[in-house]
């Protein structure tokens, strides 16, 4: 089978969504900045990179990470260098990099890397000066930037939320300058929502010029060509009843619980020696999911000791128990929960759990159950106690 479990999906192992690259692209003109909004393992990182692979004439679309940095000014300096790198292919910035040279005593400049001889610069101010050199580009600059998120959360954990806002502010102003409009865009994605981050540390202005590209799981169509191509005509039988039964048993059509059970359903066949998908396969399989705990679903468990501390983390975990053992919960009895443990905004951490795929509301907003069975269950049988 085809799979591609936790790694980057590129070349064939990647599943097309045409409609959704459209509607980036037609978000994207209307508004020159985004966050890009959607559950953790649904493929946002393949998402970026199928765009960047891509490509399109006229623009210079880049793809970088920021997840393990923790202060301000280092962030500038990774944005600085990989701009840096765009203008240096063209040959009518010549006379600008001979200044810079001198200027910052650059000792290599390359795809590889940029190493600075001087010391303590103000990458924030070198990036707006830097600004008025794109509008000499050929092309328009499209930058992804992955977990920009997780590198707000760490100034917010390090440096605490002051620097936090002054961060968000400064990048803010960026965005805003005359110099970018119609020149880049910053695309901005993550693990963790960067709305509720924000609205955390009551900062929900600096982002308002920003707007949300939401990634929605698969639709049930787009889950049956996707097992299709996992199937990678190797001659499995795989009836539609039991397609159907597959789906159904997941409900959450998640490109890595599609995966992870198919990886299941793979070694089951292989052991049996078999290619006929039956019922009972997809049950062991589900099953066999479940009982490799620190495999498929250890990092739920320690994403939620990373996000929350203290009382918040324990009434995340009582809100995810109880919801886990009752199916369905009402936001009333949230509350309840949120008074015990003394939580005074719990709006904001059940955002962050929907916000990541924990949890979600029901067709009337009454109230909120697991998004996946599969994670209830193992939820039910790991974590709740």
């Amino acid at each position: 089978m085809k799979l591609s479990i936790g790694n980057v999906a590129e070349g064939d192992k990647y599943f097309e969504r045409p409609n959704l690259n459209e509607k980036f692209w037609r978000l994207l003109k209307s508004s020159n900045h985004i966050s890009i909004a959607a559950p953790r393992r649904i493929g946002k990182t393949s998402f970026m990179t199928d765009i960047v692979n891509k490509g399109k004439e006229g623009y210079k679309i880049i793809y970088t990470i920021t997840e393990s940095i923790n202060d301000s000014n280092v962030y500038f300096e990774k944005i600085y260098k990989e701009l840096l790198k765009i203008l240096s292919n063209s040959t009518k910035f010549k006379n600008f990099f001979e200044v810079l040279y001198k200027k910052f005593d650059i000792k290599n400049l390359s795809v590889t890397g940029i190493e600075f001889g001087k010391n303590d610069i103000d990458f924030h101010k070198e990036i707006k000066e830097l600004l008025g050199k794109t509008k000499d580009s050929d092309e328009y600059i499209i930058m992804f930037i992955d977990e920009f998120s997780q590198t707000l959360e760490n100034i917010i954990q390090d440096q605490g939320t002051n620097k936090a806002k002054l961060f968000l502010h400064q990048c803010r102003e960026l965005r805003i300058d005359p110099n970018c409009k119609g020149n880049i865009s910053f695309i901005y994605t993550g693990s963790v929502g960067l709305e509720n981050l924000v609205i955390s540390i009551n900062e929900s202005k600096s982002i308002n010029d920003i707007k949300c590209f939401e990634m929605p799981t698969f639709t049930k169509e787009e889950s049956l060509d996707f097992i299709e191509m996992i199937l990678n005509n190797e001659g499995y039988v795989f009836e539609i009843e039991y397609r159907d039964y597959f789906l159904e048993k997941l409900q959450w059509l998640l490109p890595y619980i599609i995966q992870i059970v198919m990886s299941e359903i793979e070694e089951i066949c292989i052991e049996n020696t078999t290619k006929i998908i039956t019922q009972n396969i997809i049950d062991e399989a589900y099953e066999r999911c479940i009982e490799k705990n620190k495999i498929y679903f250890s990092h739920w468990e320690s994403r939620l000791k990373s996000m929350f501390k203290g009382a918040e983390h324990s009434f995340v975990k009582e809100i995810l128990n109880k919801t886990a053992q009752n199916n369905e919960v009402g936001k009333y009895e949230y509350f309840n929960i949120a008074i015990k443990h003394q939580i005074e905004y719990m709006d904001t951490t059940i955002n962050v759990l929907e916000y990541d795929g924990y949890i979600t509301k029901n067709k009337d907003n009454q109230k909120y159950r697991f998004n996946s069975p599969l994670l209830q269950t193992w939820w039910l049988q790991n974590v709740a106690n």
